[in-house]
C-alpha cells in the first residue's frame, strides 16, 4: 500500500489501512456494454483486499520500566552505543516537545488541525528515523520499544488532528487516549535508555 489518505463519510472520517503493509486484492469483473476507445475494453469491477503482513510489537503499557537483557552495557560497548545513545535522546526530546507546543490538553475548538498533523508528520518521521538506526546489540529492545513510542505518540497526534477538524468530541477523546499510552511508553523509553547510559560515564555526562 503506497498511500494512507483520510477521507469523509458523513460526518465521519476514515482511512483504509496504511502506508507500506502487504495486501492482497482478490477481485472479479466482466465486460460493460458502453462504447470504450480503440483498444480498450471497460471493465467493471468488485473485489475486496486483507492485509498480508505489517509489523506488530507488543507492549505492556501498564508495566514498569523494562531493561533490556543488555541494558547493563560494559566500559567496551560504550563507543558504539554512544552515537545511538545520544541520536535517541535527541528524538525523544523533539516528541516531548511537539507535544507539549500542539497544545493537545487544549479545548476542542483551540485545536488546529493543520500544525497537529504538521507535529504528527514530524514525530512520524522521527520513528521512522530510529527505526531505519543500525541499533547496537546492547540497544536492539531499547530501539523497538522507542520506535512503538514514537510511532503510537504520531498516530495519536493524527488522531487528535482529526478531531479538531471535524470538531468530534468522542474522537478527541480517543486521540488524548492514544496519546496518555504514547506518554507511558515514551516515558519507559528514557527510563530504558538512562539504563544504558549509566553504564557508559561519557553519555551520563554528555
Amino acid at each position: 500500500q503506497e498511500t494512507a489518505a483520510d477521507f469523509s463519510l458523513g460526518d465521519e472520517r476514515y482511512r483504509f489501512g496504511v502506508a507500506g503493509i502487504a495486501q492482497r486484492l482478490r477481485y472479479v469483473g466482466s465486460p460493460l456494454g458502453v462504447n470504450a476507445s480503440p483498444g480498450a475494453l471497460a471493465a467493471g469491477l468488485t473485489g475486496s483486499s486483507s492485509v498480508l503482513a505489517r509489523e506488530a510489537i507488543a507492549v505492556n503499557v501498564g508495566a514498569s520500566a523494562a531493561t533490556p537483557t543488555a541494558a547493563t552495557a560494559t566500559a567496551e560497548e560504550c563507543p558504539e552505543l554512544q552515537p545511538w545513545l545520544s541520536q535517541t535522546r535527541d528524538a525523544l526530546s523533539q516528541a516531548e516537545a511537539h507535544g507539549a507546543t500542539s497544545g493537545v490538553e487544549g479545548d476542542l475548538s483551540s485545536l488546529e488541525a493543520d500544525a497537529l498533523r504538521q507535529a504528527a508528520a514530524e514525530v512520524a518521521a522521527l520513528g521512522q528515523t530510529q527505526r531505519g538506526i543500525a541499533a547496537p546489540e546492547a540497544a536492539v529492545a531499547a530501539n523497538r520499544l522507542v520506535v512503538t513510542a514514537l510511532s503510537t505518540y504520531a498516530r495519536g497526534l493524527e488522531v487528535v488532528a482529526n478531531a479538531a477538524a471535524a470538531q468530534d468530541p468522542d474522537l478527541l477523546a480517543q486521540g488524548q487516549s492514544v496519546l496518555a499510552d504514547a506518554g507511558q511508553l515514551l516515558g519507559r523509553g528514557e527510563e530504558t535508555v538512562s539504563g544504558l547510559a549509566s553504564g557508559c560515564p561519557s553519555a551520563q555526562s554528555a
